[in-house]
């Protein structure tokens, strides 16, 4: 191997920045295990085939003085949507459920509900549901359902397909497709029929829903 002297300057360049994104791979592996890999640019990604599409952040907060991460949520990603389904099931009936995240200080064995209704707004749900005549009663339905159950969040995409596309649609697709890790194999194949974008607002306190 090469030692510093021999190396050209972009080679020198590419270790520099490298390591100035260590501490984060640090984190994360320290934190959960070493599954772990990252670029020169500081793109971290899992060696796991269950996280394949999807890069993970990690910011130190100079405020608390603490690590925050976006791998929480999809490390308990399965505790998360089951916790959900239990919530949504019983208003609008079948539906798929499926989370994204942002970045949070929580330790790996929060409780879910820790994790649900932390003050951050952490979870972002992503809500299939099977297409009817009445779709829109059921948005509003799930919506006022969450909101009367104390859960907030700051984004929430609920999508409508048909029956053969709702069959198909999973996980491989919903998550990176809406949360900007790029598509996936057979991003053509699904189609949905209405997408429901939801938000909160924080000055107004409720919930502002925009078809799409």
């Amino acid at each position: 191997m090469a030692d510093q002297n021999s190396k050209q300057l972009w080679q020198v360049l590419e270790d520099m920045q490298y390591s100035s994104y260590a501490p984060r791979l640090r984190f994360l592996t320290k934190k959960y295990g070493d599954i772990f890999e990252m670029d020169v640019y500081g793109q971290i990604t899992s060696t796991l085939p269950e996280y394949q599409g999807l890069s993970f952040d990690v910011e130190f907060n100079t405020e608390t003085l603490q690590y925050e991460e976006n791998f929480l949520v999809q490390y308990r990603r399965e505790e998360i949507e089951a916790f959900l389904q239990e919530k949504i099931s019983p208003v609008i009936g079948n539906c798929k459920i499926y989370v994204g995240g942002t970045r949070s200080s929580l330790p790996k064995d929060a409780e879910i509900e820790d994790i649900v209704e932390n003050e951050k707004f952490i979870v972002k749900p992503v809500i299939c549901i099977p297409f009817s005549d009445d779709y829109q009663s059921h948005a509003f339905e799930l919506i006022e359902e969450l909101s009367n159950q104390g859960y907030m969040f700051s984004t929430i995409e609920i999508l409508f397909f048909d029956s053969t596309q709702y069959d198909k649609v999973g996980r491989d697709w919903v998550i990176p497709r809406l949360r900007g890790a790029g598509s996936s194999v057979g991003d053509e194949e699904y189609v949905f029929n209405y997408r429901l974008a939801v938000w909160f607002n924080f000055s107004s306190g409720e919930y502002v829903m925009n078809w799409r």
